[in-house]
């Protein structure tokens, strides 16, 4: 215990040692504070890098389930287009698919397609392809006649094509309501 005290009182002797100890002290409080305020910084960005991956995976969720329901409502809709068009039976049924063909353009640009690309470049490729068919199926569906049997099975041609690639596509997505989840 003496040594102790006359360590201290040889410090207080000394001014100048007095100071370099009382910086050194708060040299090292100050790498403490600094140690922990790292530390938090640290663990604040893991939680918002954690917190924005979560939001993105259920972002991504969200935007394929709604497009592959697009898809197949599409996909049944046209397949029933395409029946109608092949079948001999009513007439007035013909009108009411072109009108039918001209809406499917409608509600194909409002569905969330255009997001995929944003999140999946890999899957834009094919949701353009099958833009690209309906795109082309409205254009021919204003300039055919149903009445004919040619024009009808043109058509009928086009909408098997995109029928086709709407499967596809639908084949592809990583994530769909009707399936488990694969990732």
């Amino acid at each position: 215990m003496e040594t102790i005290s006359y360590i201290l009182e040889w410090i207080e002797a000394h001014p100048a040692l007095m100071q370099i100890l009382g910086i050194l002290t708060g040299a090292i409080i100050a790498l403490f504070a600094a140690k922990k305020a790292y530390e938090g910084v640290l663990e604040q960005i893991r939680t918002t890098f954690l917190i924005d991956q979560h939001s993105k995976d259920v972002e991504r969720i969200a935007i394929y389930s709604a497009f592959a329901a697009d898809l197949d409502a599409l996909d049944k809709s046209l397949t029933g287009i395409h029946e109608a068009l092949n079948s001999n039976d009513v007439n007035e049924g013909r009108l009411i698919t072109k009108s039918v063909i001209l809406a499917t353009r409608n509600v194909v640009w409002e569905s969330c397609a255009p997001k995929i690309g944003t999140i999946d470049p890999n899957h834009a490729a094919n949701i353009i392809e099958t833009y690209r068919f309906i795109e082309a199926i409205t254009g021919r569906v204003k300039e055919l006649d149903l009445g004919e049997a040619t024009h009808r099975k043109d058509l009928s041609d086009l909408i098997e094509g995109a029928i086709e690639q709407i499967r596809i596509v639908n084949k592809q997505l990583p994530i769909r309501p009707d399936r488990e989840k694969i990732n």
